[in-house]
């Protein structure tokens, strides 16, 4: 599971909240670029937990700036399956 749990040893050295973001959730190859998708099935998820009030329809225009400075700074990010995910999860509960 690669997703942070409380507890967990932190991957990144820094008390940035919007790493810490980054580290909590994860984003589905399958639902990011589908508007009805991710409005319906919580798409763009990093996107929103760092910008809470931006409309889930203009999130798809921040990810080259998001992506650029996640380079910039050495911030791992990638898109997951669902398989890849509900395994994680079951992982993690496995790890309790």
């Amino acid at each position: 599971p690669d997703i942070w749990h409380y507890g967990d040893d932190l991957k990144y050295k820094s008390n940035d909240w919007g790493i810490r973001q980054i580290e909590a959730v994860r984003d589905r190859k399958d639902v990011t670029g589908n508007l009805f998708l991710v409005v319906t099935m919580f798409g763009d998820h990093t996107l929103h937990h760092l910008f809470p009030t931006v409309d889930h329809s203009k999130l798809k225009h921040l990810y080259p700036v998001f992506l650029e400075t996640c380079k910039q700074f050495n911030i791992d990010f990638e898109l997951y399956t669902i398989p890849s995910l509900a395994l994680g999860k079951y992982q993690q509960l496995a790890r309790n």
